[in-house]
């Protein structure tokens, strides 16, 4: 694959993380996981670089994706540990209902 299909199919990576970002901060979970696979393809058709991917731009895409990328993630990581909030609490609530019933 030559460089500038590289540089194209990198900025779709780019516009896809950006896409699922804005679908979690919507809380469209349903959206962000069926985009990991679609994500996970358009990678894969540009790794691994090569010496001629060593380009300004190239770089640049690179550093935008992995800046994204770390927003996503920290954006999962709050969501993940409200939901684990919310299950103890549902699991407190369970307790005691299963305590009232055996009074």
């Amino acid at each position: 694959m030559d460089h500038s299909n590289k540089l194209h199919i990198l900025q779709q990576a780019v516009d896809l993380t950006a896409m699922m970002q804005e679908k979690g901060e919507q809380e469209q979970w349903t959206d962000v996981v069926e985009s990991i696979s679609i994500r996970e393809n358009i990678l894969n058709g540009i790794f691994p670089v090569s010496e001629g991917d060593n380009s300004i731009e190239f770089k640049a895409l690179l550093e935008c994706l992995i800046d994204k990328n770390e927003q996503l993630t920290q954006l999962c990581s709050q969501q993940k540990e409200s939901l684990q909030f919310e299950l103890k609490g549902i699991t407190k609530n369970k307790k005691a209902v299963n305590a009232y019933q055996t009074v």
